[in-house]
């Protein structure tokens, strides 16, 4: 079978014509007019355009590198943000966390005897008189460590603090009286000192075990008779003056060395440390270490390109084309991104990390679908006429400018097809509310415009010049070398790669064909699409973080030891009071003392409570007020006193408890009690405890449930506010937000292929509901793999809806132009582009299935697990199932 063919030499009017098909033919003519302005001049247009747009590349020097967390992943403006804005400005930015595990090298062995405890304080010790340089100063731990109030001591939880004493030194607190207090203590005395609930730790509150203690057993009594773990916790200051944190985080750096210098001689401990920059640090140092493997992946696309392409004969290979048609893409890829940045869109890590590949799979079947229909036109009757054998003689350059002008007719509106078709598709995807898929959609718009327009005006002026080059008789590469042509042979008597596909997919389509065969694959894919749409209800939403850390990362261990032992405990939890709230007020009071019940008695929340409001009323109970002491009563449900402080005079009793207080609790709270100038109260905050949460569903879930007991206060300004928030409420939205993109993606390219799917409605209807079957099956092959929800995963389902179009909407297009009836029409259909599609699905796949080697992670789930589902997926839709509904109720060609 053969294309329908309209030229300006056609015996058909025009008149007589379909709207459809004049529609079409203004359409190849147009692309046949441009490709033969193009041939004519290729070096010129090929220097101009590419010129143009490695300049537009610099445009990444204007590039606002965006890592912070917040701005990548966090919707603006939503309701975690505000809250985080506000605690930001008046408490200051959460302390940053640096922990260390201890746990015996007999891990069977109880942890509380009294070398351990000595291991401990001796690692501690060096720890808080640790001095580093930075800019020629010494910083010390005095120096970065978060305080409870101003000129306070450092905020540390160890077990040390069971045998601490005051003294007078910067720290304020000794642990030196522990070598001769601990040296030769049974196990028992020690673990009867750690049952003293009540003892108090240098910040002024009590020791709770659950923040020192892990892998516990307790007796009938509840005491304390074995414990796996030590946790010692300490916190430095996440200062916002830039010099300040810089100094912080080398001494973060110090900190982390420290330990695990310590632990390779330590004799009875196994140390497990973490510091704030572990993540960043240890995803950076990964990242670098697996960019070799990402160099290797575009290294076997670009050489899996260059041999695909041609033959494997010195002057019909076609490696230099390939080569460069690679470097083309390349330059799309860093020129959309210089555009973006140009015009203030920011640079996402992701987006590099998914265009390259997205780019050469688009960019790579675009070069195959030219490349080969101007071998099809080359090898075709056309070409064996004796006009155009004469014209080939007399002028080769001619001939090579008319026989582009042929090859675009039909390669130019199905390579526009697709560009244009995931073009509009990505700036639907753009009216996302995630940031990072936002910037990816726009950034993934300008690219593949910009590739659509380096393939017409820098890629076809190469194929022009490689086409130049053969009928020349030139060599590959060496093209100034001269080469001899069996004459009895043509470019389809050697073997090619290209050749060896188009063979496979032959004999593929005469099996496939056939009406039993249909029936079979057809319940096979519905059965598919049935069990993804139940496994769409199986995808876990979230990212665990143990993914973000790669496999050979000393957070490997203490990552799980924290999970195993330690996640009775979670993040700390802080209720912000506003500052019009009547504090005197009895009835105010009890309302903040029922919010303090109705937290406490939450499944998400454990204790201890930190409340100012509860250690002023024990401060009057215990030392007085400014006027002596007053009357009041225990409530013994809690053990917290409530005192009878005169309503007009609260504000004398909480100044005296900040400033006067003699037991020691009033200093502690100034960092959660903010005063005005008149000393009343601008906002306060009391701190509670969030349950250890392992799933993203637990944290949405506490977060949601939170947020109901504070609003309940309707008379009350209050929220509830932990690290957490930010970062987890996007997945009380990602379900709707992916649903929306895909949606609004699959409603961009449904529109574009009605004008280029010569107006055809219902084969767009066609192509959408396969890219829907693709996507659906690919999130029902994340339930199978493990592969969670979250912003990576739904910036590839957005992904996969533009590599969508690449399987489907060539087939459609090439069936449209075809004559016969529909099975001929198919089969010729997947004659001329099922080559083109499985070349440019192979050219991913080789790529990412080096990411299978990956150590980090995230490479190998979210791009090698999910490219290769997207990829094979589509594949196997756009040549199987597409073909065979066509071949049964594809539209008829008129």
């Amino acid at each position: 079978m053969s294309t329908v063919e309209l030229d300006s030499s056609s015996l058909i009017e025009s008149e007589k014509l379909s709207i459809q098909d004049r529609w079409d033919h203004a359409l190849e003519s147009g692309f046949a007019k441009i490709a033969i302005t193009v041939a004519k001049y290729p070096c010129l247009f090929f220097l101009v355009s590419t010129t143009l747009f490695i300049g537009l590349a610099f445009g990444l020097l204007l590039a606002e590198i965006e890592t912070s967390p917040e701005s990548l992943w966090v919707p603006p403006g939503t309701r975690s943000l505000q809250e985080k804005e506000f605690f930001d400005e008046k408490y200051g930015k959460f302390y940053r966390i640096q922990q260390i595990i201890y746990e015996m090298k007999n891990q069977s062995a109880n942890v509380i005897n009294d070398q351990a405890i000595l291991e401990l304080h001796a690692l501690e010790s060096i720890i808080l008189d640790l001095v580093i340089s930075y800019e020629n100063e010494n910083v010390t731990i005095i120096d970065v460590c978060e305080k409870s109030y101003e000129g306070g001591i450092c905020i540390v939880q160890t077990i040390r603090d069971f045998w601490y004493s005051q003294d007078d030194s910067e720290y304020g607190v000794t642990y030196d009286g522990i070598p001769n207090i601990v040296n030769g203590s049974s196990t028992a005395d020690l673990i009867r000192r750690i049952n003293l609930r009540y003892q108090s730790t240098p910040l002024g509150n009590y020791i709770d075990l659950g923040l020192v203690l892990g892998g516990v057993e307790t007796d009938e009594d509840d005491d304390v008779v074995f414990a796996k773990t030590f946790l010692s916790t300490f916190l430095f200051t996440n200062t916002p003056d830039e010099e300040k944190l810089k100094a912080t985080l080398e001494f973060e750096t110090a900190f982390l060395e420290t330990v695990m210098e310590f632990n390779k001689t330590s004799k009875v401990l196994n140390m497990f440390v973490s510091v704030e920059r572990s993540i960043e640090d240890e995803i950076n140092r990964e990242v670098s270490a697996d960019s070799s493997l990402i160099a290797i992946s575009y290294a076997i696309i670009i050489v899996y390109v260059a041999l695909s392409l041609g033959k494997f004969h010195r002057i019909y290979s076609k490696f230099a084309l390939g080569f460069s048609g690679v470097f083309v893409v390349i330059v799309s890829i860093f020129s959309a991104l210089g555009v973006a940045s140009i015009i203030g869109i920011p640079f996402s890590p992701v987006s590099l990390q998914v265009l390259p590949y997205l780019l050469l799979g688009t960019g790579v079947d675009d070069m195959f679908i030219i490349t080969n229909s101007y071998n099809d036109v080359l090898s075709s009757e056309w070409s064996k006429s004796k006009k155009i054998r004469r014209l080939r003689r007399k002028n080769p350059n001619a001939y090579v400018a008319k026989a582009a002008g042929r090859a675009m007719r039909e390669a130019g509106p199905t390579v526009a097809l697709t560009s244009i078709a995931d073009f509009v598709a990505f700036m639907f995807g753009a009216a996302t509310l995630m940031p990072a898929v936002k910037t990816f959609c726009f950034q993934a718009s300008i690219a593949v415009l910009i590739e659509l327009i380096m393939m017409m005006t820098s890629f076809l002026p190469l194929t022009v010049l490689d086409v130049r080059r053969i009928v020349n008789k030139r060599v590959d590469v060496f093209c100034c070398v001269s080469g001899t042509l069996d004459k009895k042979k043509g470019p389809d008597d050697y073997i090619g790669l290209s050749g060896a596909i188009s063979k496979v997919i032959g004999i593929m389509t005469k099996f496939v064909m056939q009406t039993p065969v249909k029936i079979v694959f057809v319940i096979l894919f519905l059965t598919a699409f049935g069990i993804s749409c139940y496994g769409i209800t199986h995808v876990e939403i979230g990212l665990d973080l143990s993914q973000a850390v790669p496999k050979d990362s000393y957070l490997e261990p203490f990552l799980q030891r924290r999970e195993e032992y330690h996640d009775n405990l979670g993040a700390p939890i802080y209720v912000i009071l506003p500052g019009d709230l009547e504090y005197g007020d009895l009835a105010v009071q009890n309302q903040i003392y029922e919010l303090q019940d109705m937290f406490v008695d939450s499944e998400w929340i454990v204790p201890p409570v930190l409340s100012w409001l509860d250690d002023l009323h024990f401060s009057v109970a215990v030392q007085g007020g400014p006027d002596g002491y007053i009357s009041g009563y225990m409530n013994l449900e809690n053990d917290t006193f409530r005192m009878d402080i005169p309503p007009e005079d609260f504000y004398d009793y909480l100044s005296y408890f900040m400033f006067n207080d003699t037991i020691g609790i009033g200093k502690f709270n100034r960092a959660n009690v903010k005063l005005n100038d008149d000393g009343t109260i601008d906002t306060a905050r009391i701190m509670f405890y969030s349950k250890g949460l392992q799933t993203t569903s637990d944290f949405v879930s506490s977060i949601t449930e939170i947020r109901k007991m504070t609003d309940t206060y309707e008379n009350f300004d209050i929220f509830a506010y932990s690290i957490f928030h930010v970062f987890f409420e996007q997945y009380s939205i990602i379900v709707r937000e992916t649903i929306q993109n895909v949606l609004l993606a699959l409603a961009g390219v449904f529109v574009v292929n009605i004008f280029f799917l010569k107006l055809s409605i219902l084969s767009s209807i066609y192509c959408m509901i396969t890219i829907c079957m693709i996507v659906v099956d690919t999130v029902g092959v994340m339930a199978l793999w493990s592969i969670e929800l979250n912003p990576l995963s739904s910036v590839n389902l957005v992904m996969a809806v533009g590599l969508g179009v690449e399987f489907v909407s060539h087939i459609s297009r090439s069936f449209m132009l075809q004559e016969g009836s529909r099975d001929e029409r198919i089969k010729e259909a997947l004659h001329r582009m099922g080559h083109s599609v499985v070349s440019g699905a192979l050219s991913t796949l080789v790529g990412v299935i080096i990411l299978a080697f990956a150590k980090y992670d995230i490479f190998n789930i979210f791009y090698f697990r999910m490219y290769f589902t997207v990829v094979t997926v589509g594949l196997v839709h756009g040549l199987i199932f597409l073909p065979i509904i066509l071949s049964w109720i594809g539209p008829k060609n008129k």
